[in-house]
């Protein structure tokens, strides 16, 4: 503040005293100085169908002085978030030229308090872009710690949808996670909000489901979130398909307020299934032949097969004791292993008989009787091809194995029909531990260089030596032989003398070669080589029409190259004797300088110009 007098002084230099007076200066801004809740204490939401009828929560900011506001300050409300976890905000809305401000939030879909909406002392007014100002243009504080403003508050927000998750289980004796006809199947729906869902809202169509079941949901627990479930049975009246279950699920809270009448709604399907769950109606099938079959000597035998994952199980047939099947996977196993010429079945006639029962995830079952028939190993040996049809000069190759494990080493001889296919060994030789890993059979071929025609080589094995009886008894007739076919190289399709593989045109007799590859045989390529020269210009140029060059130069450009051009520049003057051969305006340098005499000053280089020399009289090309 400050003292002032007003003097008046007139001309003569009088004066007096009109008044004294106290004057205020302003310096310092405006500052917050408390907070007031207008909204009364409640639990407030949005309006999911209405954003605009959300309910809105009101609050007084009180200044020091009165205050000028522009733009929309925001005052932060703490213990509250949006959906995404950020910062709430209420913003200013009224109150410019008071000293009380109004500052409004609205609820928007997402947000969710920790108890009451608090205003620390801690945090400042957000200007947001806008200003708060005095009358006098001061700028406000916008600390609230400044004078200690707080607000602690009662007011609940609860704005977020509840999300769900769903459980299904049936009381199905084999599998909780499926279900069949007489099911009991049970739906549990948890929410993750913190407040309760209004049971009654809870419904649930199943697609596919005909007629639909009645499912009413109670409340079963709040512990730690809150849960609902609801029964109903699968009844033989109901029709659908089989596999998993979908549905469609709708719930809503109960938070509601005297504006905002319709609560916080969620509407789901199947993808918040914590785990697979699926319905079946159908019994399994045996879609594999009921005659199975083992080989003598071995344990495994052939595998029940089902239109469905089951178990599978022997129940019943006369030999039953002697016969397993693996409940996974089908395989049929009986030990001890059989032998075809000692039949140990029920009544010895070399095949099994047993019921199979597959029981499907639900229960169901199918039962039938089945067969497995004993077979008599084969001996013998097997080629396996891995080039029978190689070109001549080439080899060709197989592998060989035993058809059966022998008890000893087993000998075969091979030979070949055709000296065109040569073997580089006469026999093969197995043994009990290695009867079935494969041997290359190796061909080796000759090429004739003659047309020939392709050749067929048989290789055919001999009567196998072993002290295993089954391999010994057997003739050269038993085991099999082996075919290759030696394939001719020498093919000239189009007979023009060329053969196919030296041919680059071998069905075309008119051509066999294409030097520069774009297709065109040369004997019709006017430019072999590929250069942009035709071959006819190339010899007259003397340059190599099957060999890419660059195009020569042509000095006087007369359509001659330079390299077959007797008088390169044109001057008149022949190459052989033009000592600036590409230079039209010179051909002789008298002197040797390099600098041709037309252009040169001084032509004998005696260190006269040529004028001068003319002038008196003296010879311009004589340096002396």
């Amino acid at each position: 503040g400050g003292i002032y007098k007003i003097v008046v002084v007139d001309s003569a230099g009088n004066f007096s005293s009109l008044s004294t007076g106290k004057l205020d200066i302003d310096l310092t801004g405006p500052e917050v100085t408390s907070i007031d809740q207008v909204t009364s204490d409640g639990v407030y939401t949005d309006d999911d169908a209405n954003p605009s009828n959300s309910d809105t929560v009101t609050f007084t900011v009180n200044f020091d002085e009165a205050t000028t506001i522009t733009g929309t300050p925001r005052l932060p409300l703490t213990n509250i978030t949006d959906a995404n976890g950020n910062t709430v905000y209420a913003s200013y809305v009224s109150g410019s030229g008071t000293a009380s401000a109004t500052f409004v939030y609205t609820v928007q879909d997402g947000d969710i308090s920790a108890g009451g909406i608090d205003i620390t002392s801690s945090s400042s007014i957000d200007l947001n872009g806008g200003t708060i100002k005095d009358l006098y243009n001061n700028d406000a504080d916008t600390a609230l710690a400044t004078n200690g403003a707080s607000l602690t508050s009662s007011i609940e927000v609860k704005a977020t949808d509840p999300g769900l998750t769903v459980t299904l289980a049936s009381d199905n004796a084999t599998s909780a996670s499926n279900a069949k006809e007489g099911d009991v199947i049970t739906v549990t729906v948890e929410s993750d909000t913190a407040w309760a869902l209004d049971a009654s809202t809870i419904s649930m169509t199943i697609t596919g489901l005909s007629p639909q079941p009645t499912v009413d949901f109670t409340e079963a627990s709040t512990n730690p979130y809150y849960t609902y479930t609801a029964s109903f049975t699968l009844t033989a009246s109901n029709t659908y398909t089989d596999g998993a279950i979908g549905f469609a699920i709708e719930a809503s809270d109960g938070i509601t307020s005297t504006k905002v009448t319709t609560p916080n709604k969620v509407t789901t399907n199947q993808s918040v299934l914590t785990g697979s769950f699926s319905l079946d109606n159908t019994t399994p099938s045996i879609t594999s032949t009921t005659s199975l079959t083992i080989t003598e000597g071995t344990t495994s035998g052939g595998s029940v097969t089902t239109s469905e994952q089951v178990t599978y199980s022997i129940t019943g047939g006369a030999d039953q004791a002697n016969v397993t099947i693996n409940p996974t996977t089908g395989a049929i196993s009986i030990s001890p292993s059989p032998e075809f010429d000692s039949p140990t079945d029920a009544n010895a006639d070399g095949t099994y008989e047993i019921q199979v029962t597959v029981t499907d995830k639900v229960g169901y079952t199918t039962t039938r009787p089945m067969t497995v028939k004993v077979l008599e190993v084969p001996y013998g040996i097997e080629f396996t091809s891995v080039e029978n049809s190689p070109t001549e000069g080439d080899s060709g190759s197989f592998t060989a194995v035993l058809t059966s494990p022998p008890t000893a080493p087993v000998t075969i001889p091979i030979s070949s029909n055709n000296s065109r296919g040569r073997l580089p060994v006469t026999q093969l030789v197995f043994t009990p531990e290695n009867w079935n890993v494969p041997q290359t059979v190796t061909v080796d071929t000759d090429n004739d260089n003659d047309e020939g025609g392709n050749v067929t080589v048989n290789i055919a094995t001999g009567k196998p030596v072993s002290s295993d009886a089954n391999y010994s008894g057997l003739s050269a007739a038993d085991t099999a032989d082996a075919t290759l076919t030696i394939v001719d190289d020498e093919v000239d399709a189009d007979s023009d003398g060329t053969y196919d593989y030296d041919d680059a045109f071998p069905n075309d007799p008119n051509e066999t070669i294409d030097t520069d590859g774009d297709g065109i045989g040369n004997n019709t390529d006017t430019d072999d080589d590929g250069d942009g020269q035709s071959d006819e210009l190339e010899l007259t140029n003397g340059t190599d029409p099957l060999v890419a060059n660059p195009r020569p130069g042509d000095t006087d450009g007369d359509g001659l190259a330079d390299v077959i051009d007797p008088d390169d520049d044109n001057d008149g003057v022949a190459d052989t004797i033009d000592r600036f051969p590409l230079d039209p305006s010179e051909s002789s340098d008298n002197d040797g300088d390099g600098i041709g005499d037309n252009a040169d000053t001084d032509d004998d280089n005696d260190g006269f110009t040529d004028t001068n020399e003319t002038a008196a009289g003296s010879d311009p090309l004589d340096p002396s």
